[in-house]
């Protein structure tokens, strides 16, 4: 449970206050090659509280844009959307934030991404909207090996016309390249400080087994705190994280993360719980998505649970991407039996054909409306007179 700087979480609390509760994010979607798995849509859930669920659509192999719905009066309702834009080495650019309010989408947050010779990310801006222009608010700087590794993370804020630093994180690696050690400063009497450190162990291909977080004491004396060990499936795929608290010179469970996989080694589920009262009971804690057999991972946040469904992108097919504003209007969406169809065209018959996310061709009838029951639950590309759009196959209500 690595510690994250207590400056940092405080400040992107004040970004997301009077949002919903998703946690917004400076991390951009990774771009790579065509056999290449991205999510495509993923449903999240605190303990006993509301539903939400991010749509991706894709360009390619680029990530686009991702829509945030939060599931109110029995249906899907759009509240936030990110919207990305690229350079020409295919490096995200930007990352727009915006709220849907009052009829329409408004500018709320942006971050924007630069880099360096090697194409390494140097520095994030964060800037929010205010009085119809972006404002500076803070930044990420940061530094990299001849190994592209990065070595140094640096937080700053602007406050009254200048950057000011706030935290700063070290990262050193072994001999096969892992990330073994990770020291966390604060900017103090203008220097830094020594706050804590993580330190990593790794098995023999390379995979995370174990992390000690410590505290840093005066006098250079550092004291444990929180451990994490982790669990791996015969594929090497992550399915436990367990974490433990030293207390009173032993440690102690705190709390775990449990994962499964599909067939292609991406995160389908996953849950957090903490140990409670002698007993593991369902919590809201740090999941992380891992998919690309652990090459790729993304932090949902604090939540429950779970449910994620991937689309290779950079194949050639039916691309999900191909999602419109038209006039084509399919309801309802999530669907369980009977799709309607809706058109602005009365005089032609409606011709439906239905694609998984690989362009695989599932179902092809005319008429309205039309049986989709005997379709497994899933996430499908709906096309109608030529007019695509996704469409979401469920048994009842998610």
């Amino acid at each position: 449970m690595k510690k994250q700087v207590t400056l940092l979480l405080c400040c992107m609390a004040v970004l997301v206050s009077g949002m919903a509760q998703r946690q917004f994010s400076s991390k951009a979607p990774l771009t790579k090659g065509n056999d290449w798995w991205s999510p495509d849509t993923v449903y999240i859930q605190k303990v006993n509280t509301h539903k939400e669920r991010t749509i991706y659509s894709y360009d390619n192999k680029n990530c686009i844009s991702e829509l945030w719905q939060l599931w109110e009066s029995e249906q899907w309702v759009s509240y936030a959307k990110y919207t990305y834009t690229y350079n020409t080495q295919n490096n995200v650019s930007s990352k727009l934030l915006q709220l849907w309010g009052s009829g329409q989408w408004m500018d709320d947050e942006r971050f924007v991404y630069t880099y360096d010779a090697s194409n390494n990310n140097d520095t994030i801006l964060y800037q929010y909207w205010s009085s119809g222009q972006w404002m500076d608010f803070c930044k990420w700087i940061y530094t990299y090996n001849a190994q592209k590794n990065k070595t140094s993370e640096i937080f700053q804020s602007w406050n009254l016309g200048q950057w000011k630093n706030h935290t700063k994180e070290i990262y050193t690696y072994d001999v096969r390249g892992n990330n073994d050690t990770l020291i966390y400063q604060s900017w103090e009497f203008e220097q830094w400080e020594n706050s804590g450190r993580s330190t990593y162990t790794y098995n023999e291909n390379n995979y995370k087994t174990s992390e000690l977080y410590e505290l840093f004491f005066f006098e250079e004396v550092w004291g444990k705190d929180t451990k994490g060990d982790y669990t791996y499936d015969a594929q090497n795929n992550m399915i436990e994280e367990l974490w433990q608290l030293w207390y009173m010179e032993q440690w102690k469970d705190l709390g775990k993360c449990t994962y499964a996989y599909d067939e292609n080694n991406n995160a389908n589920s996953g849950f957090s719980q903490e140990w409670k009262n002698e007993s593991w009971v369902d919590a809201d804690a740090n999941l992380t998505m891992y998919y690309n057999n652990m090459k790729s991972n993304y932090d949902i946040g604090k939540y429950h649970r779970f449910e994620a469904s991937y689309v290779k992108t950079g194949v050639v097919g039916i691309q999900e991407n191909t999602v419109v504003e038209n006039s084509v209007k399919l309801y309802p969406n999530p669907v369980s039996g009977i799709l309607h169809i809706e058109t602005d065209n009365i005089n032609t018959v409606p011709e439906l054909k239905i694609y998984s996310l690989q362009g695989i061709l599932l179902l092809h009838a005319k008429g309205n409306p039309i049986d989709v029951s005997s379709l497994p639950d899933g996430i499908y590309i709906a096309d109608v007179n030529g007019q695509s759009q996704k469409i979401i196959k469920q048994h009842g209500n998610h």
